[in-house]
């Protein structure tokens, strides 16, 4: 549900702080074409 909210072009930055089991940072992987995603926790 996060991902479809974020209005994403798709080259932008991402960093998950606190992505627990990496769902949502995988949904919004799959919407980054040239862009990146960083996801930590614990």
């Amino acid at each position: 549900m996060i991902a479809k909210l974020l209005e994403l072009k798709g080259n932008e930055y991402v960093l998950d702080v606190g992505s627990g089991t990496g769902r949502t940072a995988v949904q919004i992987a799959k919407r980054l074409t040239t862009g990146k995603l960083v996801g930590i926790d614990i």
